[in-house]
């Protein structure tokens, strides 16, 4: 099976490429960042870890993670940011492994891992194919980008989050290094 890791920085097009790769080629996509969301709902253990980390707090009234409420938490809080990231790395990489073997049992041989956090999960580096980065041409399309998208973020929050994350040049030059 041919696996491609997708990833790049926040609000970079990593959903647009996907969808394009998907609609356009057929090409079967395994989404962390819609696996995140399915293992952090009400029962689950990633909300039960979530709970415990950050209590009634991050919680909307249906139960369900308040994910502005954590996003706030965590992106202004490295230590918080690496707890949560420590609580759910491992349930994630569980649900893509699944993933990827229920795509080889169909007989797929070309599937795309969109993982944002591609070169911080190291593991999943070791079943890849290629790696592919998507990036904005600037700082500033990806500040729009992520502002029309999170509109409930001002200007600093949305430049905080960029921040918090690897920067694209860095990406660049680690996908080609390790090919």
């Amino acid at each position: 099976m041919f696996l491609v890791g997708l990833t790049g920085g926040i609000a970079s097009g990593k959903s647009t490429v996907s969808k394009i790769l998907n609609e356009e080629f057929k090409v079967s996509i395994v989404d962390a960042d819609l696996i995140a969301r399915k293992v952090v709902l009400p029962g689950r253990t990633g909300w039960k870890r979530v709970h415990r980390l950050f209590g009634d707090e991050i919680l909307n009234k249906d139960q369900t993670i308040n994910r502005d409420k954590l996003g706030e938490i965590i992106f202004s809080d490295l230590n918080k940011r690496k707890m949560l990231n420590k609580a759910l790395h491992g349930l994630i990489l569980i649900e893509i492994l699944k993933q990827i073997l229920i795509h080889f049992l169909r007989g797929e041989r070309f599937v795309v891992l969109d993982i944002p956090l591609l070169f911080e999960v190291k593991i999943a580096m070791n079943l890849l194919s290629y790696k592919l980065v998507v990036f904005c041409q600037s700082e500033d399309e990806q500040l729009r980008r992520l502002m029309i998208r999170n509109p409930q973020l001002n200007e600093q929050e949305a430049k905080q989050r960029i921040k918090s994350q690897m920067s694209t040049a860095w990406l660049l030059v680690h996908s080609i290094e390790d090919f």
